[in-house]
């Protein structure tokens, strides 16, 4: 699903790791690599939220993994309302 998303937003691993890192969630290509693998591991829940809206669909048509994303971008919208602030000391 993660390179469902990265490829319809047209972006490179390294690019969609620069968006999640300005988006607050510092990113490298590798990770996004590894989150891409058959057998990779899954990003934390803020990682993917961060996934989620660095890919967020331009004007066109919605496919059915963008729809998936936009239902989950919703649901865990109120999660990460609760999110506490970064270097807390809260575990992420």
């Amino acid at each position: 699903m993660i390179r469902t998303l990265r490829d319809r937003a047209s972006l490179t691993q390294e690019a969609l790791a620069l968006r999640m890192t300005r988006l607050g969630e510092p990113t490298t290509r590798s990770q996004v690599s590894m989150w891409e693998m058959p057998e990779g591991q899954m990003p934390d829940t803020w990682k993917f939220l961060a996934i989620l809206q660095a890919t967020e669909p331009e004007d066109r048509p919605e496919t059915p993994e963008e729809r998936q994303a936009r239902v989950m971008r919703a649901r865990l919208a109120e999660v990460g309302a609760s999110r506490p602030p970064t270097g807390s000391g809260q575990p992420s």
